[in-house]
């Protein structure tokens, strides 16, 4: 059974990873991990453009 189902980026599994998923599957884990830090990215920076631009602060998410 795979670490993350799907493979959405919102259910990746820390506490428990399957260390018996055939190595085919690591190409899910690296999507789900790259899918997952961009879920939480956009929650408190603008949009990244494929040229790297982008990604400042939304107004309000930098607090101290």
């Amino acid at each position: 059974m795979p670490t993350s189902d799907p493979w959405n980026g919102t259910t990746w599994g820390v506490t428990a990873p399957d260390i018996d998923q055939p190595a085919g599957n690591a190409f899910k884990e690296i999507f789900d991990l790259r899918k997952g830090i961009a879920i939480r990215i956009n929650k408190e920076h603008e949009t990244l453009a494929a040229s790297s631009a982008g990604g400042v602060h939304k107004q309000g998410s930098a607090r101290i």
